[in-house]
């Protein structure tokens, strides 16, 4: 089953991962702003390219993907 998670390697997308690929063998499709330099995905989408991603193949999103709130300002704008 091909699974795509959003926010793919932040904290709870890390750990879902590790849970979901050990106990159910899952296909695992990670789309977040970068790509971490260790992980257990099987495919890895920047969100610039998600128009290159199948869906007709994917099972479930899991939408974990979030914006950090900055309450000290010291954060630099993205564009």
């Amino acid at each position: 089953m091909n699974l795509i998670i959003t926010g793919a390697f932040g904290f709870v997308g890390t750990n879902l991962s590790k849970i979901l690929k050990a106990s159910l063998n899952h296909r695992l499709i990670a789309i977040d702003v970068t790509e971490s330099d260790h992980h257990i995905f099987d495919e890895y989408y920047s969100w610039n390219d998600l128009e290159k991603v199948e869906c007709s193949r994917v099972y479930l999103v899991v939408h974990l993907a979030e914006i950090v709130c900055d309450i000290k300002n010291s954060s630099v704008a993205q564009k």
